[in-house]
């Protein structure tokens, strides 16, 4: 019997917490999506689960891992945060790869959220249990595959998350796409949670600088506290403190008012230390908004040489750099025309091919 006549086995997923507008949770879906596409689906599995996606998935502590219908399966088991799952995935009847989505060092949170450094902590002790579990590991980017290296697992790929489709196809929000348009000046743009290692204070304070050569420029925050709330309430103490007067703190929004704020910004800014991938550049690359961001974790993996990549925390420097794009028509078009060809890139993966490409019929990642 040769392997082109064995049925592929289904796929099942395990997600810490199913929400919607979630990366890791958009991810699962479009697997999903294949799975169903190819007769391949198992079914979609979660720890928690936000009240609207309560006909999406089965809850884990509902679900017996050591079933016998799991048995030939394989199980994606995407991991992001200590969840107290591992013993679930112990247990699978079938055959596991974990999906690494990153873990944020948890020295970032201990100013700001004991719960979190916790949680950080859990899923670092985490991994390093599943590498001893199972061999197999995919990262949602090389960094997190080598995130995965670090703790154990013996193969290791790389599957590139890229953004929900359906989001970007979002129209946008009628109301916040006329309010914007009637601001004056530039609106610079940095989309994500408002959590520590985002270092959003950079970008206030290069924004005060910027404030000095364009009066008019608006800064736009997008991302809820994401129970940060001490960080977020220091953030816009700081705006006060440097008397920001064009500082918009937008918060957690719907897709459509995230497609109006994307379209309507004329830079995007992101200055995260510590990111998986950023799935929020390529977004903004999609909608044609040139890119300026710092070069670290993931990002210069994700955005190439789609971007503007800066080092440090130098508030002039970023300043600097932001008043260069905005005044340059001839450098912002070509951080354009790169990031729009970067996005369609990201936007084109075949998950069929990168799935079979990296051995799921397997279950087992092509190490890279």
């Amino acid at each position: 019997m040769t392997s082109s006549d064995v049925s592929p086995p289904p796929l099942v997923q395990l997600v810490a917490s199913l929400n919607p507008g979630d990366a890791v949770s958009d991810f699962a879906r479009e697997i999903a999506a294949w799975a169903r596409h190819q007769g391949r689906d198992g079914g979609l599995i979660a720890g928690r689960m936000h009240p609207a996606c309560s006909g999406e998935s089965r809850l884990a502590a509902e679900t017996d891992p050591a079933d016998r219908r799991f048995r030939g399966a394989v199980l994606l088991y995407h991991h992001s945060i200590g969840a107290g799952l591992v013993e679930w995935v112990e247990r699978f009847a079938g055959r596991v790869v974990v999906v690494h989505h990153s873990i944020t060092p948890p020295s970032y949170f201990e100013s700001w959220s004991p719960a979190h450094v916790g949680a950080a902590e859990l899923g670092q002790g985490e991994l390093a249990r599943l590498a001893r579990a199972t061999a197999s590991a995919w990262g949602v980017s090389e960094f997190d595959a080598g995130e995965a290296r670090a703790a154990g697992f013996v193969e290791v790929g790389v599957l590139p998350i890229a953004p929900a489709r359906t989001r970007l196809a979002n129209p946008p929000d009628r109301t916040l796409a006329a309010r914007l348009a009637r601001r004056r000046g530039p609106t610079l743009l940095t989309v994500g949670r408002l959590a520590p290692n985002k270092r959003l204070e950079v970008l206030l304070a290069a924004h005060s600088l910027l404030e000095r050569a364009v009066p008019d420029a608006w800064l736009e925050i997008v991302g809820g506290d994401g129970g940060f709330e001490g960080y977020g309430l220091a953030l816009r103490s700081l705006a006060r403190e440097l008397g920001l007067r064009r500082v918009e703190f937008r918060g957690s929004v719907t897709d459509a008012e995230l497609v109006a704020c994307y379209q309507a910004a004329s830079l995007f800014v992101f200055a995260s230390e510590h990111e998986g991938r950023g799935l929020p550049l390529l977004e903004a690359m999609h909608h044609g908004v040139p890119v300026i961001a710092r070069r670290a974790g993931a990002v210069p993996e994700t955005v190439g040489d789609a971007a503007i990549l800066l080092d440090g925390d130098d508030p002039e420097r970023w300043a600097e750099e932001e008043l260069r794009v905005l005044s340059d028509a001839a450098a912002r078009g070509a951080l354009v025309a790169r990031g729009r060809d970067r996005a369609a890139a990201a936007l084109a993966l075949d998950w069929g091919e990168t799935l079979t490409r990296l051995g799921i019929d397997s279950g087992r990642p092509t190490a890279s």
